[in-house]
This record gives structure tokens, C-alpha cells and sequence, in this order.
């Protein structure tokens, strides 16, 4: 699978035929001596695979770039998706806790008026051995009446 876009291709193309070029301009150099000519094409093919070795690494690092910009995209959506999520989660409890608080404002018929607080007495029963909560005036009713007879 080719995964080079045209332009990519076309750059790849001209690079080669300007090497190419390059490489039959060098062996037609005339007046150079023959070992300022080698020296000369040595120089030229060592600069030639620098730059391939350059340009391999440059591809490399722009792929992790694009890699890594493809994961810092997914975070963001992720983060904006977790955002959207938690705002939903307070509106609905918002909506849960919205009558409670509204609801001493509302009007209701007289059946169906909130209770009022009421007071709780308390009283600790040795039968039961436990505090027991009762309405005000309400006699206490043992949870345990066969603990204390014989």
C-alpha cells in the first residue's frame, strides 16, 4: 500500500532526477584533476546520503507527530465528551433537587401539604436495650416484651 500523497511522489521524482543530474554533472567535470574529481564525488555522495538519512529521520518524526497529535485530538474529544456528561449529570440532579427546594413555595390543597417537622421523644428501653424514637405523648413500645418476664 502506497501511502505517499502526490505531491509527495512528484517531490520524490524531481529529487531523483536532480541526483541524477547531479551524478552525470560530476563525471563530466573536466578540469579537475582526476583526484580532486574523486574527491570531490565522494563528497558529493556522502552529502547525498546525509541528507537521506536527514530526511528518513524528518519523515519518522513527522509521523510521530501526527501520531501523537491524533492522540492529543482523541483526549480532547474524550475530555469535551466527560464534560458534556457531567453536565448532563447535573441537570438531572438538579431537576431531582429542584422540587424539593421549591416546593415550600408552592401552593398545595391542605391534603396535600408537606408534614410539618415534627419532634421525636426518645427513650432507652432496658428491655430492648436500645433507645427507641416515638412521637411526643405516644406511649414507648417494647420491641423485646418476653426479655424482662420470668
Amino acid at each position: 500500500m502506497n501511502t505517499r500523497s502526490p505531491a509527495r511522489q512528484a517531490r520524490a521524482q524531481d529529487r531523483v532526477e536532480r541526483r541524477a543530474s547531479l551524478l552525470a554533472f560530476l563525471d563530466r567535470i573536466d578540469r579537475l584533476s582526476p583526484a580532486e574529481a574523486a574527491l570531490l564525488r565522494e563528497y558529493t555522495l556522502a552529502e547525498l546520503v546525509e541528507a537521506d538519512e536527514r530526511a528518513q529521520a524528518r519523515r519518522g518524526l513527522d509521523r510521530a507527530r501526527d501520531r501523537l497529535q491524533r492522540r492529543l485530538e482523541a483526549a480532547e474529544a474524550a475530555i469535551v465528551e466527560a464534560e458534556l456528561e457531567r453536565d448532563k449529570a447535573r441537570q438531572a440532579l438538579a431537576a431531582v433537587q429542584r422540587p424539593r427546594a421549591y416546593w415550600p413555595s408552592l401552593s398545595f390543597p391542605p391534603a396535600l401539604e408537606p408534614p410539618a417537622r415534627t419532634e421525636l421523644a426518645s427513650s432507652f428501653c432496658d428491655a430492648c436495650r436500645m433507645w427507641t424514637w416515638r412521637l411526643p405523648g405516644q406511649p414507648h413500645i417494647c420491641l423485646n416484651p418476653l426479655e424482662g418476664s420470668p
